[in-house]
């Protein structure tokens, strides 16, 4: 679990690891996206370990094995590491591989924001509920992943690079594509 800022993360992390930001999305994101029992290692400054750990224990994941800071993680890449890199892309890149035969749209956001308006095309699984529903989104194919700005897709993309998809973000969400006028299609729900 990396809790990085989202800049760090997407500029080299190490392969399997989770976009977990320290902040008060952190134990919704641990709890949904990290099983019971399951060995856990953070990338966390060593003055936030204990808030970090603490916030585990309180969701139920208490096997947290160790940790390493910023710094060591930096040295590691110095001294010949692999990490890995999510790509993340502007509106208009984004706009330009959407007409890809091999890209799938991914939309984390909730299924009520997702019916306020999404993009053409798009599927909505909420980020919460990703861990349970991979095997909905294909393998063999780019996922486009976003939600409203940057933060539920940050955390998504971690997630979906651990199982080994082909992830690329759109930078700034929905927002982005509304602001470049971008097509938006609204979920028509029956009157009663």
């Amino acid at each position: 679990m990396d809790t990085r800022d989202w800049e760090g993360f997407k500029a080299g992390h190490l392969p399997g690891a989770l976009h977990t930001p320290l902040d008060k999305s952190f134990p919704t994101i641990a709890g949904s996206y990290v099983e019971a029992h399951t060995p856990i290692y953070l990338v966390v400054p060593e003055e936030q370990v204990a808030e970090a750990v603490t916030d585990l224990i309180r969701i139920g994941l208490d096997e947290v094995v160790g940790f390493a800071a910023p710094a060591d993680l930096d040295s590691y890449a110095s001294g010949g590491g692999r990490l890995e890199q999510t790509r993340a892309v502007n509106i208009e890149t984004f706009k330009n591989e959407l007409p890809q035969r091999n890209s799938w749209i991914l939309d984390v956001r909730r299924a009520d924001e997702f019916d306020e308006g999404h993009l053409p095309g798009a599927q909505n699984i909420a980020h919460t509920r990703l861990l349970t529903r991979l095997s909905e989104i294909p393998m063999d194919r780019r996922i486009l992943v976003h939600c409203r700005t940057n933060n539920r897709s940050a955390s998504a993309a971690g997630l979906l690079q651990k199982y080994g998809y082909q992830v690329v973000v759109l930078e700034g969400g929905i927002e982005a594509w509304n602001l470049a006028g971008g097509e938006v299609v609204k979920e028509v729900i029956p009157q009663a």
